[in-house]
């Protein structure tokens, strides 16, 4: 462990009946700054056991940690492969959150790259993603690649507006979050046995939806079209920009940006679909599965086309009545949608492919 893994990470208290624990453990190692700590094997979010429960630590929140590998035995006696201790406690501030706001401050500082931004992001949205089953591919096809070794299970479902896709692939570390954060910096394209760009690919998520919610591992936030301050150029700018610190630069700011003032289009002008925003909860539709999930994707459908959800539901089952799509996933294993579900297996170098209605 010591030889492949900083061992100082930072992750948040739970308690449960059988213990307290330090659950979504972020490396805090500059070389892998970010990393998550999980089984390569089933894909779980790893978690360090905290032996001395008289410690002063309270639920939900953040604390440094310097973990232990328990001794080989304790582990195959307790059947858990993987399985740590906790040997040193510091509270800090929520690395994911940190994230979040510091990847919404990265748009507050050039309103010119961010006008071009945004007539970017709709030209691909219009010209790349126009069909329903475009959308659902890339969803898919960023789950197949987030597989462990043990393949990925995914479960899509639709429910009042919103279309859920939810997997038990690798939740998203530091780099995962970037890529779906910038306009083209997929975390996919040095890596031979992943097929999809989730840069690019997850864009196609905003073809119909304005509002967009993602919960995985210690992530929670969502991309809004309707939040309030992308209608107002000072409010965006100059209340977020990290470089605004006096009225001096303040004025220097209006200044270098007098003319993108005047040609300010509120959500026109601003690339909506890069500015994630932190989220401590979620609609209830959404429902308790949505945060306990490795990813957890939903997308509010229906404002922007006359079919909404009902015609992303007619697409999917469509797609999943007629299964041979799974032929092409490298790692997927079963699609579950609706209460249909699609399964595949190989043995002996034959893929079977079942279904669950006829």
């Amino acid at each position: 462990f010591a030889g492949h893994y900083a061992n100082v990470f930072v992750g948040q208290a739970k308690r449960y009946s059988y213990g307290l624990f330090i659950e979504n453990l972020y490396s805090m190692d500059e070389n892998q700054k970010g990393k998550l700590l999980i089984d390569p094997i089933y894909g779980y979010n790893l978690r360090a056991i905290l032996p001395n429960e008289e410690q002063d630590i309270q639920e939900n929140e953040f604390y440094k940690v310097s973990l232990k590998l328990l001794h080989k035995n304790k582990r195959k006696e307790r059947n858990q492969l993987f399985q740590f201790s906790v040997s040193k406690l510091e509270k800090i501030d929520n690395p994911y959150k940190e994230d979040v706001r510091l990847a919404f401050q990265r748009n507050t500082t050039n309103p010119s790259s961010n006008q071009r931004d945004a007539k970017l992001l709709d030209e691909i949205g219009k010209n790349m993603y126009s069909s329903k089953d475009r959308m659902f591919f890339e969803l898919v096809q960023n789950a197949d690649d987030a597989a462990a070794q043990k393949g990925v299970i995914i479960n899509v479902n639709t429910v009042g507006d919103y279309l859920i896709l939810r997997h038990n692939g690798y939740s998203f570390d530091k780099d995962d979050f970037v890529s779906i954060t910038t306009a083209a910096n997929g975390t996919k394209k040095a890596n031979e046995n992943k097929t999809g760009y989730k840069g690019i690919g997850f864009k196609s998520v905003f073809t119909d939806s304005e509002q967009v919610f993602i919960s995985t591992g210690g992530y929670q936030f969502k991309f809004d079209k309707r939040e309030p301050i992308f209608q107002n150029f000072d409010g965006f700018y100059l209340d977020n920009n990290p470089m605004i610190i006096n009225e001096e630069t303040k004025n220097r700011f209006l200044t270098l940006y007098a003319e993108n003032k005047k040609q300010f289009d509120g959500i026109h002008s601003i690339p909506w679909q890069l500015e994630p925003i932190w989220t401590d909860s979620f609609p209830e539709e959404l429902g308790n599965n949505f945060t306990h999930s490795n990813v957890a994707i939903a997308l509010r459908l229906g404002e922007n086309n006359i079919q909404g959800i009902n015609g992303y539901q007619q697409a999917i089952d469509d797609i999943i009545s007629n299964p041979k799509f799974m032929l092409f996933l490298r790692n997927t294993k079963r699609i579950d949608f609706n209460g249909k579900a699609v399964s595949k297996s190989t043995k002996d170098g034959i893929i079977k492919l079942k279904n669950s209605f006829g």
